[in-house]
């Protein structure tokens, strides 16, 4: 059969024929494959919508991290410039310039994005460096008028708000009102707590343990730690007074950060305190309170322990042992050298050996005697102490 090219439809004709019988043709499709059909074109314009959205977001994310990446290049080169490089040209003889706050205005840092990262790259440099450089970081932050705006932050009821604010201020060793502090140590968000109480103590001029006579709730560990380290890094600083901290009515993880502090500062004068929580049912804390007694070297808490010493349960035992050991006077001795011989138990046979070595030089008649006359159990747990790659002496 020979192909008829006048059967065919011009295609200039074929778009309004399709138009033309597109109605009847809709009509005649049943209801279900109506609704399938403009389900999948609504699914497929949702999808053309979602990729243009994502396409469009991932270009602004690109364009902005460009311009943070620029942001902060020029923020390394002004700060290397205005602080870093100034303190070097002092020390080697060079005239003092003051701080050039002009190029830093010029980026912008009125902007709430470009104010962020130039304050964290502060803190950063705060971080690394001491002495004349982190002083000049300070001074340029104070220039710059940040810690007028992050005061006014502060007082924002958003708690994010606030949290950051309170940080940046801690770490650029700007006060705080104490009064607004205090309050804020009792905020419901634990992030806020946390940096009210660290600004409570690093900026208090009186007692910058009075927060912690009013906390009934227990502190985490890791809150713990960095209380402490604020602590060890002030300067100059005396321990206040540990009275009614260190009690057998209050949070036990209150105590337990006095015990720690009392060791730290070497607070002979809560001595007295400490013996007075020994009789808590706490074990764990009661445990603490006496290696306390022996990192103190409390020589006058040293007949206390020996008395107590049977009434309490082994593992408190073992700590006694320990703390008297610590404490190195030579009037337990006699003790130790009978629990050593007496006692049945293994562990309590290696605290008193670790404790007599520890007393070395005034033990010395002590331990020759037992290495001695001992039996072969006793001999090998004293041979064992005296090992000073286990026990220096």
């Amino acid at each position: 059969m020979l192909y008829n090219r006048k059967m065919w439809l011009p295609k200039a004709a074929v778009l309004p024929v399709l138009l033309r019988t597109w109605p009847p043709a809709w009509n005649t499709y049943p209801v279900f494959i109506k609704i399938c059909f403009i389900i999948s074109m609504v699914a497929l314009i949702g999808i053309l919508l979602a990729m243009a959205d994502i396409y469009i977001w991932r270009t602004a994310k690109r364009r902005k991290d460009r311009k943070k990446l620029r942001l902060s290049e020029d923020i390394t080169r002004l700060l290397m410039n205005t602080v870093v490089m100034e303190p070097a040209k002092l020390n080697s003889g060079m005239s003092k310039a003051k701080l050039d706050t002009r190029p830093f205005l010029k980026l912008g840092i009125n902007d709430k994005d470009v104010r962020s990262l130039f304050v964290c790259e502060l803190i950063n440099y705060r971080n690394y460096f001491t002495g004349a450089i982190a002083a000049r970081v300070r001074q340029l932050y104070l220039d710059l008028s940040l810690d007028k705006e992050a005061r006014k932050l502060l007082y924002k009821k958003n708690w994010e708000t606030k949290s950051i604010v309170l940080s940046e201020l801690f770490k650029m060793d700007i006060e705080v009102d104490n009064a607004y502090l205090l309050e804020l140590t009792h905020h419901k968000n634990r992030y806020i707590r946390g940096f009210a109480r660290l600004s409570m103590i690093k900026f208090t001029k009186g007692d910058p343990l009075a927060f912690l006579r009013q906390i009934t709730e227990p502190i985490s560990q890791w809150e713990e730690f960095e209380i402490f380290l604020v602590f060890q890094q002030k300067e100059n600083y005396t321990l206040s007074s540990l009275e009614g901290l260190i009690a057998v009515d209050r949070e036990p993880s209150v105590v337990s950060l006095c015990l720690k502090l009392a060791v730290y500062f070497k607070d002979l004068s809560a001595v007295k305190l400490i013996m007075d929580i020994i009789q808590t049912p706490d074990l764990k804390l009661r445990a603490e309170a006496i290696a306390s007694l022996g990192k103190l070297e409390a020589s006058d808490a040293e007949a206390f322990l020996i008395s107590i010493y049977g009434a309490e349960p082994q593992e408190i035992r073992l700590v006694i042992l320990t703390a008297l050991g610590m404490i190195r006077s030579g009037n337990s001795l006699e003790f130790l050298e009978n629990e050593f011989i007496s006692s049945d138990d293994f562990e309590t046979k290696m605290n008193a050996s670790d404790a007599l070595i520890k007393q070395y030089p005034l033990s010395q008649n002590t331990i020759d005697k037992l290495m001695n006359n001992s039996a072969a159990l006793e001999h090998r747990i004293l041979s064992h102490s005296l090992n000073p790659l286990i026990n220096a002496l």
